[in-house]
């Protein structure tokens, strides 16, 4: 019993010391992800805020992981857009086509040039300060007014860190929403029947900035009052929905086909055979029994056939001494006797050299079977070697 404890304590610290060393090596790195990726718990992603909406939104929050082109047909639809990647100028205008169908996109973008089109040929941004970085490290919160839908001051001041050295240009289309002392911040401008709201801060959005002075409320009207459906874009920021072959089938054709397939299985199971290895059953494959030997051998002595059946065993022997040693078929029983010679004992030497000869006449009753088992014994003998 103390051995047996001994082996398996031994057992023990060389799994553990295994595990630790495999876990050691083996560890997970953290996985550095896009910045503002709605999934992303980092303090530049925006998981926060995604999940506040989830909770409080009637309609739910959804991810988009498609093309723009594929964006729903149906119109009072919301996307989020949160500082895309690169944005082509294809994409752009595919974006356009759905905000003219009565739909709305948040878009949350600190260098907005790239959008200038839709503000019109005439209007640009205004560049209030040399460049200034993104939210990093301590910074002094200013006041920022909330305006309604016709332009007009609606609320009490709140505080919020900008960083943003652009503003958007009063008028020209564009319904101010928040402001600061150095011009617009946030803006609504019409699309054919929808719209498209521009924010120059997405750094409110993060998990790191999201619960700090009042960014949540600065945008929390923006978000929770968009249309029945909202939809958060991460196909530029490098999520791709890759579909299936069995995306092409309607769902109701996919989960008939898998039903249909399930009751086949059992189907097959129920009538089928049961699986496992095939057995021959011994009586296939064993060799002929004395009885069946008899039997042959009173057909043959009956038809008077005893030396045609010999004669037929002999000229096996003489194929199989050809095969096996080289023995022309012609030789004499003495030359095939000595083809075996030093191989075989004298004894069954000797007796290749009688059954070779021809017997006349042929043996007849027992005789004929003790011939024929000689025959068929030393023809086991020569497919053996």
């Amino acid at each position: 019993m103390r051995r047996w404890n001994r082996g398996a304590l031994g057992l023990a610290l060389c799994i553990a010391a295994f595990i630790g060393l495999a876990l050691w090596m083996l560890r997970p790195q953290p996985v550095d992800q896009p910045a503002y990726l709605s999934v992303s718990a980092d303090t530049d992603g925006t998981k926060a805020v995604t999940e506040l909406l989830e909770r409080r939104r009637e309609g739910g929050v959804k991810r988009w992981e498609r093309s723009w082109d594929e964006l729903p047909g149906e119109a009072n639809q919301t996307l989020l857009i949160v500082e895309p990647g690169t944005v082509s100028d294809k994409e752009r205008g595919q974006l356009r086509q759905w905000l003219e169908r009565g739909n709305e996109v948040l878009l949350f973008v600190r260098r907005p040039t790239e959008w200038q089109s839709f503000l019109g040929d005439k209007s640009e941004f205004v560049r209030i300060t040399p460049e200034a970085p993104p939210l990093i490290g301590p910074r002094a919160p200013v006041a920022l007014k909330r305006f309604g839908e016709q332009g007009q001051q609606a609320g009490e001041e709140l505080k919020g860190v900008v960083s943003s050295d652009l503003r958007l240009p009063s008028g020209s289309g564009v319904v101010p929403m928040l402001a600061d002392d150095k011009g617009v911040l946030a803006g609504r401008i019409a699309v054919g029947q929808g719209a498209l709201v521009m924010v120059l801060e997405p750094d409110w959005l993060t998990n790191t900035w999201i619960a700090k002075h009042d960014h949540y409320a600065l945008v929390r009207d923006l978000l929770l009052a968009s249309g029945r459906g909202l939809w958060i874009d991460e196909f530029h920021h490098g999520l791709r929905a890759q579909p299936g072959f069995l995306a092409v089938y309607p769902a109701w054709f996919v989960l008939g086909c898998v039903q249909l397939s399930l009751a086949l299985l059992l189907w097959v199971w129920q009538h089928g055979k049961r699986l496992g290895p095939v057995y021959t059953p011994r009586a296939w494959v064993r060799r002929r029994g004395d009885e069946t030997l008899l039997a042959v051998a009173g057909w043959y002595e009956r038809r008077r056939f005893a030396a045609e059946a010999l004669g037929h065993q002999r000229q096996q022997l003489r194929l199989l001494l050809q095969e096996r040693l080289g023995v022309r078929p012609e030789a004499t029983p003495e030359e095939a006797a000595a083809a075996v010679r030093g191989r075989w004992p004298a004894e069954q030497e000797a007796k290749l050299a009688r059954l070779l000869r021809e017997e006349l006449p042929a043996p007849q009753g027992k005789a004929f079977v003790t011939r024929s088992r000689e025959m068929s014994e030393m023809t086991d003998r020569l497919e053996k070697e």
